[in-house]
């Protein structure tokens, strides 16, 4: 019986090329990104990423491998598709029986964006479909952060929260105390020269 298929994804910000076939992954993002809203922007601005890498993988074993995927990206506003490419899987799988050292086989591609529009709240999700089942191998939560000084949105705070009772008390007052003048006799470990 066949284990199941797996897809997973990483989002950062770019990939460097490194000596010796390895890649290095630079600003990867986890869990939330929080694009910044520049300051005097109107309530209608939206922030464009300069860059932003997306990195799917698909794990499978080799009696197991589709002929071809389909890689879906939808993001904010309303889960809107803003990507979507076949990916033809056949040709990548090794002719003959596969390497002894390889337990599964995996796929990976790499799907780069430049000037990524963030236009509100919401999730970046990727999903892979492999014409037996559809796949979601990951999802990115992406929020506008209003600056201090400008307007923001109906709803979204722009001031501290009161402290609660369980915040800590003030610190006291207290009197600055008195400058202490230094002695005019400098004192060294040396012994005077008596005379």
């Amino acid at each position: 019986m066949s284990e199941p298929r797996i897809a997973y994804c990483l989002f950062c910000e770019d990939i460097r090329e490194e000596v010796g076939h390895k890649q290095s992954y630079m600003g990867v993002q986890e869990g939330e990104m929080v694009a910044a809203i520049p300051p005097g922007a109107s309530r209608d601005s939206t922030v464009a990423l300069p860059k932003l890498v997306i990195i799917v993988w698909l794990t499978t074993d080799f009696n197991d491998v589709p002929e071809r995927a389909t890689v879906t990206i939808s993001a904010p506003p309303g889960r809107s598709v803003v990507f979507r490419s076949e990916l033809d899987i056949g040709p990548r799988v090794p002719r003959g029986a596969p390497p002894e050292w390889a337990s599964r086989f995996v796929m990976r591609t790499q799907i780069p964006f430049q000037n990524f529009i963030i236009a509100e709240d919401g999730v970046i999700e990727v999903v892979l479909d492999t014409q037996r089942e559809m796949i979601v191998a990951g999802r990115l939560r992406v929020r506008l952060q209003w600056p201090r000084d400008a307007e923001s949105p109906a709803g979204t705070p722009t001031a501290s929260e009161p402290p609660s009772e369980q915040s800590l008390p003030a610190p006291q007052e207290t009197k600055p105390s008195p400058a202490r003048r230094r002695s005019a006799i400098r004192r060294t470990g040396r012994t005077p020269a008596r005379g």
